[in-house]
């Protein structure tokens, strides 16, 4: 089973977003990017025949992106390229203000023409999803979990859920099970 949270981001946002293949900028032709973050759980939900959920199997968040570029063939060319010819590639982008860096794969790829005078261009839609290794600061490294300016985690992974200690909030919601999806240097409050 996998539950799936998807956040698009704006053409504001995408101006001032970077990203990187291999060590290669491709924040140019980037036009399109939406993060997704998908739940899976290794087995089945179990319900009692009232349907009440009496246990859940282990999961874990898988991070991903699908990408949609428009550039000339060379550029394209290049990137499909790189993208095809290892099952993991190091990218290097921007979420929420915050440069990550991270190990992913290529799940698919398509390349359409894009009909121009010279047909120089190509559009190229990828999606990506993280290998399972941590995806840290751009530096490599971890992130923070902050509660009321005191660190509580101090080396935390994106994409990753961790416990705390106490109870925190998080812009006024309360955290479920005391537990946070880190996506960033997180800060907490206490009450």
């Amino acid at each position: 089973m996998v539950i799936a949270i998807y956040e698009v981001f704006t053409k504001e946002r995408l101006d001032n977003m970077r990203f990187e293949v291999q060590g290669k900028d491709f924040s140019q032709e980037l036009t399109n990017i939406q993060l997704k973050l998908v739940r899976t759980y290794n087995g089945d939900i179990r319900r009692t025949l009232a349907g009440k959920v009496s246990a859940f199997p282990v999961s874990f968040i898988t991070v991903g992106f699908d990408l949609v570029f428009l550039g000339v063939r060379n550029n394209m060319n290049l990137l499909q390229q790189i993208m095809l010819s290892s099952d993991v590639v190091e990218i290097v982008t921007s979420y929420n203000g915050t440069t990550v860096k991270g190990n992913f794969s290529c799940t698919t790829n398509d390349c359409q023409e894009v009909k121009d005078k010279g047909e120089r261009h190509l559009q190229q839609t990828i999606s990506i999803v993280s290998d399972g290794s941590n995806i840290t600061k751009e530096n490599g490294s971890p992130f923070t979990v902050a509660i009321d300016d005191d660190v509580v985690l101090p080396s935390v992974y994106f994409g990753k859920v961790y416990g705390l200690n106490q109870v925190a909030y998080k812009s006024g919601a309360k955290l479920p099970s005391n537990k946070i999806l880190v996506l960033g240097d997180e800060v907490l409050t206490s009450s």
